[in-house]
């Protein structure tokens, strides 16, 4: 093996320490005492380069930093992937950090893994993942919304821990940082490489998501312990006059807000990030209440916390401001009678309490597609069809299949939703060869439920029936798409099947252990504590209700967001039908959607559909389009998976 970039040499005396600077772009070495250095430029093979002893290996800035305290001989090479072969830990293969964080790869057998990040002072800040991992590939982001300041990365694994140090600006890396060989004496004759690494905070969010491929069933989520922090406030708002409002003047740090309980006969009664409002019609004596809690972010106590209070002429307005810490409740202030006020309130106090934590989606970004299973090869002589596959193919053919993943992976889809129609059916049939092509393509499958039955609803049932076969049958299969370990499954018309017989189907089948992972299709309101989330068309209040549905949640649990864009629709040449249609404007109405599912900020984005070839709303390859929607998404989705 051969590494064709610039690289450096060292051999060294006993008990002398050496540090050496090595730029990728030119070279500079210094050395705190004496050594014999060689630099070599172009080509480092393995048998000059020797093994790291005892080495702590900084990065700053392109520039490798090594300092060691143990004889023997080393060698350190800018831009080539971090890999050991150490005998005494053989599960792994890779241990580095990049653009996506911290990269790992389990090679030969399943391994527990612990991530925790500490302080300085020793504390332990947070647990990003304490789960066994099957063999595969994957990347940790432990960027949590940490604050400015230095932290240190424990990344424990089958009981071999190696620390990465990691300082924080802004909430992005000062300086990039290789990992401490904790085991480097089993390294004395292995080889070792530095990359040249990029680190890059992403905000509050961990995700665990695959980067190349893998053996084994793999689980889109870190763990349920990936957390939003906040501090909490409530206001007791009391009006006995006619209107008045409550503006927040510090609202980008306000992350939520909610309505916990009112009385009295309001006309208008609203609460959000931006303000309060509290009216009614003014009798003497009347008084309309209410009480709502704010979630404000940790930056929110670095700054006075102000509020501006405006009422009508009548009656008097009472606020009380309290802190909210566990289940302590601390009144922090008192405002009332005034026609209009602005004060502030210091909650810098509160940096002394721990922060509350609702738990995230710790899902990683990915691509899907709706998938149909259903066409032959006489499909295609349809005179419905206004335009053909670019190769026909028959849905049965698993060199087809293996066509289509193919082409779906090269514009960032990382999943297809098959549209299922239960135990036995050919869908059913058709969703196993799915599964097998997947398996080999590093590719996955969900399903999306047909639920209804001659324009109504399936029977409960039925539905329980069929989701128990597909969760005992499926939910071990390697390539089934999976979040806190069950199979996803999107019923058409959710609603139509009724919330209250969706809680008891899924009551009963949490009963039995088979949780499927239901998304509705589009927002069920109230109703939403019974999905694991929504996959529908983009809104931006959507997005954000289910990004923070678990802030100030009585039952807090994280929700998913998949949003979807339908580049067309033309339903015209269907016999029966209303005749709608939608031009896809040479792409442009596709762009359009996809902007706005963008802006949503949702989990995951959808195409609606890979080959929904009768109603003309399919992305895969066409005779009249060729590649140009494949294209389109693609140009969407890859930046948007790795920012």
């Amino acid at each position: 093996m051969s590494y064709s970039k610039v690289g450096l040499i060292m051999k060294k005396s006993i008990m002398s320490r050496i540090i050496v600077f090595l730029s990728t772009l030119g070279m500079s070495v210094f050395s705190a005492s004496a050594v014999d250095v060689v630099a070599i430029s172009g080509t480092v093979t393995t048998q000059d380069a020797k093994a790291i002893t005892g080495a702590t290996v900084h990065l700053l800035k392109g520039n490798l930093v090594a300092t060691t305290d143990a004889t023997g001989s080393y060698s350190l090479s800018g831009n080539i992937p971090v890999r050991f072969q150490p005998r005494t830990n053989p599960q792994i293969n890779t241990l580095s950090l990049d653009s996506r964080g911290i990269s790992l790869v389990i090679t030969t057998q399943s391994s527990p893994v612990r991530i925790r990040v500490f302080d300085t002072q020793g504390k332990l800040v947070a647990t990003l993942l304490d789960n066994l991992l099957a063999v595969g590939s994957y990347s940790v982001n432990p960027f949590i919304g940490l604050s400015s300041g230095l932290y240190f990365i424990s990344v424990n694994i089958a009981g071999k821990e190696n620390v990465l140090r990691m300082p924080l600006v802004n909430n992005r890396t000062k300086s990039m940082l290789l990992k401490r060989i904790e085991y480097a004496p089993s390294l004395q004759k292995t080889t070792a490489a530095v990359d040249t690494l990029s680190v890059m905070a992403t905000g509050y969010t961990t995700v665990l998501r695959p980067i190349t491929s893998y053996a084994g069933n793999y689980d889109f989520t870190l763990s349920p312990d990936s957390s939003l922090p906040y501090y909490r406030l409530r206001i007791e708002y009391l009006n006995a006059g006619d209107w008045s409002t409550v503006a927040f003047l510090n609202s980008a740090s306000i992350i939520k807000t909610r309505i916990m309980s009112s009385s009295g006969k309001p006309t208008i009664i609203s609460a959000n990030t931006n303000q309060l409002s509290l009216n009614q019609t003014f009798v003497a004596g009347d008084t309309t209440r209410m009480t709502v809690d704010c979630a404000l972010s940790p930056s929110a106590l670095d700054t006075l916390f102000t509020m501006k209070m405006q009422k009508g002429g009548v009656g008097r307005i009472i606020l009380r401001i309290y802190t909210v810490v566990g289940t302590t409740v601390q009144l922090v202030k008192e405002v009332n009678d005034n026609q209009q006020e602005t004060f502030s309130i210091d909650l810098s106090t509160l940096k002394a309490s721990a922060p509350w934590l609702a738990p995230m989606a710790s899902v990683g970004k990915i691509g899907l597609a709706l998938y149909y299973p259903w066409y032959y090869m006489g499909s295609w002589t349809s005179n419905e069809l206004v335009d053909h596959p670019a190769t026909l193919y028959d849905s049965g053919d698993t060199l087809a299949i293996a066509r289509q993943i193919d082409q779906a992976k090269s514009a960032g889809i990382t999943a297809f939703l098959e549209s299922w129609a239960g135990p036995g059916s050919d869908s059913d049939k058709k969703l196993k060869l799915l599964l097998k092509v997947a398996q080999q393509k590093n590719f996955k499958i969900g399903i999306f439920f047909e639920l209804l039955e001659n324009d109504g609803p399936r029977a409960p049932d039925t539905v329980f029936n069929w989701l128990s076969y597909f969760v005992s049958t499926y939910r071990d299969t390697p390539a089934m798409l999976t979040i806190h370990r069950k199979p996803i499954a999107v019923p058409f018309c959710t609603q139509l099947f009724g919330f209250g017989n969706w809680k008891s189907v899924l009551d009963r089948l949490h009963a039995v252990g088979l949780d499927p992972a239901v998304l509705c299709d589009r927002d069920p309101g109230d109703s939403l504590f019974i999905f694991e989330g929504v996959c529908c068309d983009p809104s931006n209040s959507l997005g954000q209700k289910l990004r923070y549905y678990s802030v100030l949640a009585d039952s807090p649990a994280a929700k998913i967001y998949v949003a979807t864009a339908m580049p067309g629709f033309d339903e015209r040449l269907i016999p029966g039908r209303t005749g709608r249609y939608e031009d896809r404007q040479n792409g442009q109405l596709f762009k359009t959607r996809l902007d706005a599912v963008m802006a949503s900020n949702p989990n995951w984005v959808e195409a609606y559909t890979w080959n929904e070839w009768w109603e003309n709303t399919y992305i895969e390859p066409s005779v009249n389009y060729g590649d140009q929607y494949l294209q389109i998404f693609g140009s969407y989705v890859k930046p948007w998976e790795i920012r």
